[in-house]
C-alpha cells in the first residue's frame, strides 16, 4: 500500500480502538482473481472480519467510511471468499488505482 492508504487505514485503527488483520492491500495486480481488479491499483485494502460479531464488522465499515475509505462488508454468500470488508479510498484519481 501507498503511505496515503496506510495512513488512513491507521486512522480507521484509531476510531476502531484496535489493529485491523489486512487480507490483501493495493497494488497486487492480479494477485487474487475473485477482486476483479480492485486491488490492482492505490487506494484498496480488505480487512478480515471473519472473527468479529456483526456488530464489529459495523464498526470497522464505519471506521473506515470516517476517514476517507468507500467501505462495505462482503460475505461468503456472495462468492467464495471469507467475511472481509473491503475498502477503497475516496478521492483517489482513477488513473492512479492502475
Amino acid at each position: 500500500m501507498n503511505r496515503r492508504t496506510v495512513a488512513m487505514v491507521k486512522a480507521a485503527e484509531g476510531l476502531y480502538h484496535s489493529k485491523f488483520a489486512i487480507l490483501q492491500g493495493s497494488y497486487n495486480k492480479g494477485g487474487v482473481e475473485a477482486s476483479a481488479g480492485t486491488h490492482d491499483g492505490g487506494g484498496a485494502v480488505d480487512v478480515d472480519v471473519r472473527t468479529k460479531s456483526a456488530a464489529q464488522r459495523v464498526a470497522v465499515v464505519k471506521a473506515l467510511r470516517e476517514v476517507g475509505f468507500a467501505a462495505w462488508l462482503r460475505t461468503p454468500a456472495q462468492v467464495n471468499w471469507p467475511h472481509h470488508v473491503h475498502g477503497i479510498l475516496a478521492g483517489v484519481p482513477w488513473h492512479l488505482h492502475f
